[in-house]
């Protein structure tokens, strides 16, 4: 009767265990990042600001003279595919600034890869999107 037993609670601990990973990975992209660079699209030298808090997300674009140019906020998950770590953004919503809003109907599947300090993001792989070049940028912790 015991043996019966083993193979749902090996299912279970198998369950809570891979639920267990899958919310450390989210754990270690929780905070503020932020990336200057320079960029054709926005027309020059601009800070990028990526937020995640629990499962949502804000992304914010500005401008040297500090103009937001771009923001963005959605949900975010993240998931495996053999030795990638991907961030899904999903639900996205954006506009040229935070009240200026409108759904954008475009998932986005980014490949990433964190460090205490730093988080690089691997854009634009998952599919061509006008407007926007396949590219990788590293982001750092800001302080809190």
């Amino acid at each position: 009767m015991k043996l019966m037993h083993l193979p749902i609670i090996l299912g279970a601990a198998l369950v809570l265990s891979s639920a267990n990973l899958f919310g450390q990975t989210l754990t270690e992209l929780q905070g503020k990042w932020t990336l200057k660079k320079q960029s054709d699209r926005f027309g020059g030298e601009i800070v990028q600001t990526l937020q995640v808090k629990d499962d949502q997300f804000t992304y914010k674009v500005q401008s040297k003279a500090g103009e937001t140019v771009l923001y963005a906020k959605g949900k975010v998950k993240v998931e495996k595919l053999g030795a990638f770590k991907l961030l899904k953004a999903t639900d996205i919503q954006g506009g040229y600034s935070e009240t200026d809003l409108q759904a954008v109907n475009d998932d986005r599947t980014i490949i990433y890869v964190a460090t205490a300090n730093t988080l690089t993001l691997a854009m634009n792989f998952d599919q061509e999107r006008e407007g926007e070049k396949a590219e990788a940028d590293t982001y750092t912790k800001a302080k809190q």
